[in-house]
């Protein structure tokens, strides 16, 4: 069963009956309630299957929507906090993963740190290291240690038990990667507050409302949820995952098939059943979100020319062709010419190991790429302000048969790179894989 779905995810409400603080608190655990909803939006291909026509995502019936879940059992652990920019930011902070909301009994074994977010929001309500003061900002960093949403627990009329659908994350989702997260204080003191997560999920879809598990699906690449106005922890805000171009692809979990993609995700504090309809009045909202990043579901073309290929056994970057902005300098004045000229070249970067860090070995001119019209370019460009963009990376899929190293496919991803100044390196800015 292939199947492209956008699921528009909506967790509102981690209900504390602990203490709240007007600094950040130490490490500890957050135990909590959570009461959320999903939405999931097919593609064509999943369409067709279940005959809905030929033209999801993009039509009304291509959408799912669930009935409102609940989890009384959500743990959250954080971090001691640390200044943003320090070394326990760079080199990695203890997350406490069993106490309470004002000790901690026992760490994770891996450590959180800044290079471990994938993903950080890019749409505006999360600034990292606002206003330029990094090393004045506290913050802390957070992990799920689990969560369970479903409909089967004891519930009354405002969230009543008719579907098997769910969402797990952290030990509910052990085959998954950890959720982790970071509350930031916006100034010098530490609140307000902005605070994000990459969130990593199982989620088991019931299309039919049968009491019976028709799908479960999964997420390669993290979703982001973020939130710009913390004023306590824990706080009383709702996590939103508005659109933005952060679209994690979700996979059949039985096939490994790409069925869609994330476009709309919030997570509230303080929510229950007795919330309800002011969680469906927010879910309301976050819908005209989700319908206006529609025209961003479309799968990067992969026929197309000069695509980078990334080797992951000698974490070689070749990039084929890059567009290069350049401002050259013309004119016997010395000024430079105000209109941008693009200049292909080629070349290759290497992985720095256990960093996101991609160091230079090769660049120089290309040969302009020949046209075909029937072709499209996927060339990465690279502009003024340090940014390579690679909009097609294919990476091989190896496997070993009879002890011989053997290609069986090609994964698919698109990446943002980050020229560090003075230096020949780039850093990572995101990666997502792409259908």
């Amino acid at each position: 069963m292939k199947k492209h779905l956008v699921i528009p995810f909506v967790y509102i409400g981690l209900s504390i009956p602990f203490a709240t603080w007007a600094a950040f608190p130490g490490a500890g655990v957050d135990r909590t309630t959570s009461l959320g909803k999903f939405g999931i939006r097919l593609n064509q291909e999943m369409g067709q299957q279940l005959g809905l026509g030929n033209n999801c995502p993009f039509e009304a019936q291509c959408f799912f929507e669930s009935p409102v879940l609940i989890d009384s059992k959500t743990l959250i652990g954080r971090s001691e906090p640390h200044k943003d920019a320090d070394s326990t930011d760079i080199n990695g902070a203890e997350v406490c993963i069993d106490g309470d909301p004002t000790s901690c009994n026992t760490y994770a074994t891996d450590l959180v740190k800044d290079a471990d977010f994938t993903e950080v929001p890019d749409t505006g309500k999360f600034n990292e290291g606002p206003n330029g003061t990094q090393l004045e900002v506290q913050e802390i960093h957070t992990q799920i240690i689990q969560f369970n949403m479903t409909r089967h627990e004891k519930q009354d009329d405002r969230c009543p038990n008719s579907s098997a659908s769910a969402v797990r994350a952290g030990s509910a989702a052990p085959n998954q990667p950890r959720s982790i997260g970071e509350v930031e204080s916006k100034g010098t003191t530490d609140f307000p507050a902005e605070s994000f997560f990459n969130v990593f999920v199982e989620v088991d879809i019931d299309w039919d409302m049968d009491l019976g598990v028709d799908i479960t699906v999964f997420n390669k690449t993290p979703l982001v949820i973020q939130n710009d106005n913390l004023d306590k922890l824990p706080p009383q805000v709702v996590y939103k995952h508005d659109g933005g171009d952060n679209h994690p692809a979700v996979y059949d979990k039985n096939t490994g098939k790409h069925i869609g993609w994330v476009t709309l995700a919030g997570h509230g504090v303080g929510f229950n059943c007795g919330d309800a309809i002011q969680f469906q009045n927010i879910w309301q909202g976050m819908l005209q979100t989700e319908k206006d990043q529609l025209t961003k579901l479309e799968p990067v073309k992969k026929e197309c020319e000069g695509g980078a290929t990334y080797t992951a056994s000698d974490g070689v970057l070749d990039l084929p062709f890059v567009d290069m902005v350049t401002v050259p300098i013309l004119g016997g004045f010395g000024r430079p010419v105000l209109k941008e000229i693009i200049v292909p070249v080629k070349g290759h970067l290497k992985m720095i190991p256990n960093t996101t860090l991609f160091e230079i070995m090769d660049m120089e001119l290309a040969s302009p790429a020949p046209i075909n019209p029937s072709v499209p370019p996927c060339h990465a460009s690279y502009d003024l302000d340090g940014k390579l963009k690679v909009p097609l990376v294919n990476m091989p899929v190896v496997t070993v048969i009879n002890g011989i190293p053997v290609t069986v496919g090609k994964e698919h991803f698109k990446a943002t790179l980050e020229k560090i100044q003075s230096s020949d390196l780039f850093r990572i800015v995101k990666v997502r894989q792409v259908p």
